[in-house]
């Protein structure tokens, strides 16, 4: 009898061990296909744009303006290191690659933590693997403000959940790192820390976190300062508020809307436990059912799209069905272990609404945040002690992490960030030293080939001012960089224009490319067109139009370019 319970021990653990292996070799593959497949041409291509404007002259800002590019100073030592030994030969995959090392690391941290809470070694998998996916779910896994700020989000959610006030260090360090990436972020995080320090009435608590936060800036400052002077940061933060932080939101009725029904829906959960409606739980249960049902459904319709509103509708109202399913499980728990869950929400809806009343994309961008709730809010199902859970209730919270998974990967994979699905990204991007070991599609190769013809022994090691939305073309076309809105698809406002302006007044481009993509007078009068226009014009630049048509406009490749091309008059004697 006990050789047999010996062996059945036995072979759960090498099951757990196997499961375990099997999602870290899920998530590796997927990180894989992530660093080597498609190419964005736009944002992506801003980021290495600034990343190599730091490298070349160890300075923010010197090729674009805004403000985000303080999160590369966390790399600036690797970055420096890799272009010392490789120059910019595959910049895109070494950035990937920094990203995807992260996102194994959150797995590994992610998965030993949440192991606390379950003894499913499966289960724990699961909720990892789940929890990597909202760091890039914007569809670029590169340095930048929006994934590095994420991946702290990610920490600090699974920190707050297993609430320990102790770990003065660990909140100290969570929000002045986060603070390089997304500095509104960090101060809800520090909200969010005193807020819960306040209500256990740990005032000097609290009165060492201040302290701290104020010493470690006294020491992040010169920090900054060595990149940028004062004047360089109040300069960027004039040009980067004339993008309108909030302005999507508050101009946009349906943002407000959308996040008060959010709210409202999670206080009518709380309230389940708070008035004892635990009978009411079926009920509750099938109106977020079929109301998740719909959002999913209009969800998939309109391409599962990230910032989509169905979306972020459908996550949230997952989100409030895991919450009403803790809520229920915990019914005979310690009111401490209630309170976690509670106290999550808190979180969760301050996350949500910090990054998406602050974002372009506007509530669009909650999508991250509840993507990053669901599947701890699955885990709080489990309980407290998860060594008495029921083999079904851990059964019914790996299968719907499994879905959760499922649904993360259809997203990533069926609605990727203007490029095309993974499978059809078979083509080396050759030719490009930035571009080195990364696969896109046949139809974006061409596209390069024929921009790059047409530009042959123009720009080559030229100093170039590209006006348009395609900056991939500075990599393209072996130039250098002379700018200071590297993606420059617009310009919104007067302190905009002047700071931009006013800044390119001190560059000395060689060649200009002015790119539009449409014959639309709309688009070719745009503000932005305009006012470039008159500045290289004024400038003494001459211009030859070079109309192009391709064969497919697949992808965001477009149909019809044309390509103005700018020099410099040269006088004859």
């Amino acid at each position: 009898m006990i050789e047999t319970r010996t062996k059945s021990a036995a072979r759960k653990i090498i099951t757990a061990h196997v499961s375990s292996i099997t999602v870290a070799f899920i998530l590796l593959t997927i990180l894989f296909l992530k660093i080597t497949r498609g190419l964005d041409l736009t944002d992506e291509i801003q980021y290495y744009g600034e990343i190599k404007g730091l490298i070349e002259t160890g300075r923010l800002f010197s090729n674009d303006l805004f403000i985000q590019q303080t999160v590369y100073i966390l790399i600036y030592p690797a970055l420096y290191i890799y272009h010392k030994l490789f120059n910019y030969i595959g910049l895109i995959f070494f950035g990937r690659i920094l990203m995807a090392g992260l996102c194994f690391a959150l797995f590994i941290y992610s998965q030993k933590r949440i192991n606390k809470i379950t003894e499913s070694k499966i289960t724990a998998s699961l909720c990892a693997l789940a929890l990597t996916f909202p760091i890039s779910y914007h569809g670029i896994l590169s340095p930048s403000y929006n994934t590095v700020s994420q991946l702290m989000w990610v920490i600090f959610a699974i920190n707050f959940f297993e609430w320990r006030s102790d770990t003065k260090y660990l909140w100290l360090v969570i929000p002045m790192v986060t603070a390089f990436a997304h500095p509104t972020s960090a101060l809800a995080m520090i909200l969010l820390i005193m807020m819960r320090l306040l209500t256990e009435k740990k005032i000097g608590a609290i009165f060492r976190l201040v302290t701290a936060n104020i010493l470690a800036l006294l020491i992040v400052l010169p920090l900054l300062m060595s990149f940028a002077s004062a004047s360089e940061f109040l300069r960027s933060l004039s040009f980067s508020s004339g993008y309108g932080v909030g302005s999507v939101f508050f101009s946009n009725r349906s943002g407000a809307t959308n996040l008060t029904t959010i709210y409202v829906a999670f206080a009518l959960a709380a309230n389940i436990s708070r008035y004892h409606l635990q009978g009411k739980w079926t009920y509750f249960k099938w109106i977020f059912i079929s109301f998740l049902i719909y959002q999913l459904i209009k969800s998939i319709a309109n391409g599962l799209d990230a910032y989509n509103l169905h979306a972020v509708q459908a996550l949230a109202a997952a989100c409030v069905l895991a919450y009403l399913w803790a809520i229920k499980n915990s019914a005979n728990e310690p009111a401490l272990y209630t309170n976690k869950a509670h106290w999550f929400v808190v979180m969760l809806l301050v996350y949500a609404s910090t990054i998406g009343i602050t974002s372009g994309n506007g509530i669009g961008q909650a999508t991250g945040a509840f993507m990053v709730g669901l599947p701890i809010l699955l885990m709080a199902s489990i309980g407290s002690n998860s060594a008495g859970a029921t083999p079904r209730s851990i059964a019914y919270t790996t299968t719907a992490l499994a879905l959760v998974v499922l649904f993360y990967c259809a997203q990533w994979s069926l609605h990727p960030y203007r490029e095309a699905r993974w499978w059809e990204t078979t083509y080396p991007a050759e030719g490009t030293p930035e571009f080195a070991f990364i696969k896109t599609t046949k139809e974006r190769v061409a596209f390069l080939k024929t921009i790059n013809n047409e530009l042959a022994g123009i720009t080559e090691n030229k100093r170039v001012l590209l006006v348009g939305e395609y900056p991939g073309l500075y990599f393209s076309s072996n130039s250098h960089i002379e700018s200071c809105m590297v993606y420059m698809h617009s310009v919104t406002s007067d302190n905009s224009e002047m700071e931009l302006i006013n800044c390119l007044e001190k560059k000395h481009p060689e060649v200009i490319l002015d790119i539009y993509t449409s014959d639309e007078p709309a688009y070719l009068n745009s503000r932005i067109k305009t006012r470039l226009r008159q500045f290289y014009t004024a400038r003494g630049f001459t211009c030859e139009d070079r109309p192009i048509k391709f064969t497919s406009s697949h992808d965001r490749n477009p149909k019809f370019l044309n390509l103005r091309i700018c020099l410099i008059r040269t006088s004859r004697k």
